[in-house]
């Protein structure tokens, strides 16, 4: 199978584009910031899945200074925007491929599951701005999971 990243120059980008516009409308829920915020009436730091940069530094210590607040200041949703999986079929996926999904470029947010009746599942957030998010993201994730394979099967 042709591992060739899907992107605009791809001659399958198109039919991946439109099947990830489905995709994101049929497994996210989109959610304000400020929504989540309110609700949980806490800072998400608490939820946010720990960077893969703080990682690596834990599993190899360099003699480099390392500052984990400053890799956590970047860790912060860029857009008002979060998406939330909608069952749980999908935080398993999200679950499953923490640091894949982390090195698309997304922000991971667990499961928030207050006292109250707050319920949000697993979410994803964009941690950058000024590009095209369904090249960047969206269409690695969805491939990720293996979900272009009939497109991918149809155009070699």
């Amino acid at each position: 199978m042709n591992n060739k990243p899907i992107t605009y120059d791809n001659p399958i980008y198109k039919q991946c584009l439109e099947r990830a516009e489905k995709l994101v409308n049929s497994e996210f829920i989109p959610n304000q910031l400020n929504v989540m915020l309110k609700c949980t009436e806490t800072n998400l730091i608490e939820y946010i899945e720990t960077p893969l940069t703080v990682k690596n530094h834990e599993k190899n210590p360099t003699n480099a200074s390392f500052e984990e607040a400053d890799y956590w200041n970047e860790e912060y949703p860029m857009w008002n925007w979060i998406f939330t999986s909608r069952n749980d079929f999908m935080q398993q996926k999200i679950l499953d491929n923490i640091d894949e999904i982390q090195s698309l470029g997304f922000g991971i947010i667990h499961e928030i599951d207050l006292n109250d009746g707050i319920h949000f599942h697993t979410s994803l957030f964009f941690k950058g701005c000024g590009y095209d998010f369904f090249e960047a993201h969206w269409i690695p994730l969805f491939d990720l999971f293996g979900w272009f394979g009939a497109i991918r099967r149809d155009n070699e």
